[in-house]
């Protein structure tokens, strides 16, 4: 079911979108209401090119934290390529090593 609703718009406008209704073969209602509810669609996020590699560290470390916890308890530990690469209590530090060491890779820092 569809509510009707009365809207003013140019006469200039009226006439461009009856025309390209009339071109499409399609009722002059039929653009707007396309238009008026593209105007309310939630965007969808984009999706960062790394996500598939960064969720695989993510359950790496999930899979680890038991061992993490044993031995690296209060510290940040880098897992990449599906491995522990280094921990250290301080994550600057951190950072800047693996930035050294895996430049370009996708690298995963998480506090235990």
């Amino acid at each position: 079911m569809a509510e009707q609703i009365t809207i003013s718009v140019s006469n200039r406008l009226y006439r461009r979108i009856a025309e390209f209704a009339s071109k499409k073969e399609r009722a002059v209602a039929d653009p707007v209401n396309e238009v008026v509810e593209q105007a309310f669609v939630e965007p969808e996020a984009p999706v960062h090119p790394n996500r598939a590699q960064m969720q695989q560290e993510i359950e790496t470390y999930e899979r680890l934290h038991s061992e993490l916890v044993q031995s690296y308890l209060e510290q940040y530990v880098a897992i990449s390529d599906g491995q522990l690469i280094d921990a250290d209590k301080n994550p600057q530090a951190l950072l800047m090593r693996v930035k050294e060491s895996h430049l370009g890779k996708v690298v995963l820092q998480r506090f235990v």
